[in-house]
């Protein structure tokens, strides 16, 4: 194997054994701040979007795609990650950035009006980055876009000036498939982290209605996983409204099997509430038991209601419990345990090797 190896790098440089090969391979995470929301992404709690690929939210507007989206922002500064944010549509402020604990020292607001700029840009903007890494290989980027569905293409906007009210979804859907060529290779070769926002609409032409991403199906090739977003509000006895609960259902992921759904609490004054959502996961795990009007906490030998439940005393002591349930939930049937395991003790031993790098400094 290692003289064909040698013949064939010789015909592309980038060539190795997939075992051995560091493309393609996920360096890191990015929680969300939702152990549920993390869960459907990546199939473990602790674990949101990947390294080297894209993660698309796709939604109506105001159903939390920008709130997610500015979590990860926070979580990404937070691992020392550098953070750029293509804006479309002004609406993601430094004021909303603040409140979320973003550092808006730190974010570099890039406006863009068309897809033909964003696909420059982009590859412009991983270029650079990537000749940056040569001298620096610890840097990171992490790179919004907020949104696609608000960009117009250049003919577009001619058109506009013109008089002419005509769009052309056949060609925002190629660009859009131009865009997957063009970055998606360069996203994975430089560990980039790429979160990108979308708007849909309902198509009800079928017996179950649907979301459907606006632009055509271009925005798929480029994600490896979509979740669309909804949301519900929440009000208190007076019917004021209090907070949101959000729902993320995944309809593409190539992480773990797709079809999952996660629920978010979002409090106007507490924020989110990490523990929501995992209420299902806990009672299958055989951790907590449904009663007829509460629920049985076995660690806390108590009943509690559910409305009162979503608490750290009673999640925190059985949150790895419920991530090896979550883990055990999230796999494809053609992946053996034995590669998994093998996978999870590397990281094991890469994070006891920081830890000490960590204490000794």
């Amino acid at each position: 194997m290692s003289d064909f190896l040698k013949s064939l790098k010789k015909i592309n440089p980038l060539a190795e054994i997939v075992s051995q090969s560091s493309l393609g391979t996920i360096k890191e995470y990015l929680s969300t701040g939702s152990y549920s929301l993390n869960a459907i992404l990546s199939g473990d709690m602790y674990k949101g979007p990947p390294s080297g690929r894209v993660l698309s939210l796709v939604g109506k507007p105001s159903t939390g795609k920008s709130y997610v989206m500015a979590n990860l922002i926070r979580e990404a500064q937070h691992n020392n990650y550098y953070t750029a944010a293509f804006q479309t549509e002004n609406a993601s402020d430094k004021f909303f950035f603040q409140r979320l604990g973003v550092n808006t020292d730190l974010l570099i607001d890039m406006p863009i009006e068309t897809i033909e700029e964003l696909n420059i840009q982009c590859v412009q903007v991983i270029e650079s980055f990537a000749e940056s890494r040569l001298k620096n290989p610890e840097l990171k980027l992490f790179l919004a876009l907020d949104s696609f569905g608000n960009l117009m293409t250049t003919k577009e906007k001619a058109d506009a000036l013109k008089g002419k009210n005509a769009s052309d979804m056949g060609l925002r859907a190629k660009l859009a498939r131009q865009l997957a060529r063009l970055i998606t290779m360069p996203i994975a070769m430089n560990d980039i982290v790429m979160v990108m926002l979308n708007h849909s609409y309902t198509n009800s032409s079928g017996y179950v209605p649907f979301e459907v991403p606006v632009g055509g199906e271009g925005i798929n090739y480029v994600s490896s996983i979509m979740a669309t977003m909804t949301k519900e509000q929440i009000k208190d006895e007076d019917k004021l409204l209090t907070g949101n609960i959000l729902k993320a259902k995944t309809t593409k992921n190539r992480i773990v099997p797709e079809g999952k759904q996660a629920l978010m609490m979002v409090d106007f004054e507490k924020g989110i509430n990490p523990y929501y959502g995992l209420l299902e996961y806990a009672r299958n795990a055989g951790l907590i038991e449904k009663q007829n009007t509460t629920n049985y906490v076995r660690h806390l030998d108590k009943n509690v209601f559910e409305k009162d439940i979503y608490t750290a005393e009673v999640f925190e002591p059985i949150l790895e419990g419920i991530n090896d349930y979550i883990k055990s939930q999230n796999k494809y049937s053609s992946v053996s345990d034995e590669i998994l395991k093998g996978e999870e003790d590397e990281t094991e031993k890469e994070n006891k090797k920081k830890g000490a790098k960590k204490s000794k400094s």
